[in-house]
């Protein structure tokens, strides 16, 4: 009978191994299949983890991933086809490889993740429209991914990279002065685009739509299910990122007046969102916090819920029970915004607000 071999591993090899799979594992989550790092785990770590062994590690396979006009995939090293296969702002994509870049050139000096970065923000440079919007997907004509893209705050994280990349601020303190003066000019023409697209009924400003036309700058539709419409989400970013400037324009400030006093209007009290772990459903609660739907009907403020046929709702118990479940609706987003605004009266026309269960 044949003997079965044990091979004994010392602890400390064995702790090591150990330590490096979870490591691995943070980086690159399951169910990205190793494609896409999880960043926000990535920028945890110390600006001296960036000149380590896997700092190194991750910045050298941004360096091979990097595609020719100087971006990434949305799934970095998966090479697909169509729109999913061009450089992209979405999912925190190419802003956060340059921000890796930046720290690991920093810790090591090595000009490699110089080049990639300055590559980087070149095509941010290079790719923003004259009217100040950036895409969603660069180079994707004809598609909803050219449209100018507050969805999921991708135009702001660019928007924040390219401030500091224009003071030679944070990690860009290596920038030239040619970039930093082009990005300071693309931060303006930015902002102004941001004052251009904010939504007006009736004669008073509100907010924004995820995605707006990148030629008239109205709202656009996205996904199906994202239809035009002013989003209490992807708003409460750009508000957020208007009151970081310094010495604001009065049209700035009244931009961000005009959006938090439309927050407050549109609050919803009275009901909470239940998730039952396999669908998530409306119920009343007086005693339940300040609630908003993520998207509200231009015109009437009603929330509205979209399913993926492109049907409204204005319900969320009427769209199926995927949408429901898999897509944010409500949330507390503007909950800081608005914790010290006293709601004007009267409210101007078109303003009124009713509760829509």
């Amino acid at each position: 009978m044949q003997k079965s071999i044990r091979i004994k591993i010392p602890k400390a090899l064995y702790i090591t191994i150990l330590v490096s799979l979870f490591s691995f594992a943070l980086l690159f989550p399951k169910h990205a299949f190793a494609s896409t790092p999880d960043w926000k785990s990535v920028f945890k770590n110390s600006d001296s983890w960036f000149g380590s062994s896997q700092g190194i590690a991750l910045a050298d396979s941004i360096v091979q991933y990097q595609l020719p006009d100087g971006g990434w995939r949305k799934d970095m090293t998966t090479s697909t086809s169509g729109s999913w296969g061009k450089s992209t702002i979405d999912n925190d994509t190419t802003t956060s490889q340059i921000k890796v870049l930046a720290k690991t050139y920093n810790q090591t000096k090595n000009t490699k993740y110089l080049t990639a970065c300055q590559k980087g923000i070149d095509l941010l440079l290079n790719g923003q429209y004259s009217n100040g919007g950036w895409p969603q997907v660069f180079n994707d004509a004809g598609t909803y991914h050219a449209h100018i893209t507050y969805n999921d705050n991708a135009m702001i994280h660019v928007m924040n990279l390219l401030t500091d990349v224009s003071k030679k601020a944070g990690d860009y303190t290596f920038i030239d002065s040619t970039r930093a003066s082009r990005a300071s000019s693309a931060v303006q023409k930015g902002i102004q685009c941001i004052l251009n697209t904010q939504i007006i009924v009736n004669g008073v400003k509100t907010a924004w739509c995820q995605q707006h036309d990148e030629v008239t700058l109205k709202p656009a539709s996205g996904r199906a299910y994202e239809l035009p419409s002013i989003c209490t989400s992807e708003s409460v970013g750009i508000v957020n990122y208007l009151k970081g400037i310094s010495n604001p324009s009065s049209e700035i400030t009244n931009a961000i007046n005009s959006a938090i006093n439309w927050f407050a209007q549109v609050k919803i009290l009275g009901i909470k969102v239940v998730d039952t772990g396999d669908d998530k459903i409306v119920v009343s609660d007086p005693q339940a916090p300040p609630i908003w739907a993520r998207f509200y009907e231009m015109g009437t403020n009603r929330a509205i819920f979209v399913d993926r046929d492109g049907s409204l709702h204005y319900k969320l118990s009427e769209i199926s029970q995927e949408r429901r479940y898999g897509y944010a609706w409500y949330g507390d987003w503007p909950k800081n915004l608005v914790k010290e605004v006293v709601i004007p009266t009267p409210i101007p026309d078109g303003q009124n607000i009713k509760l829509w269960l």
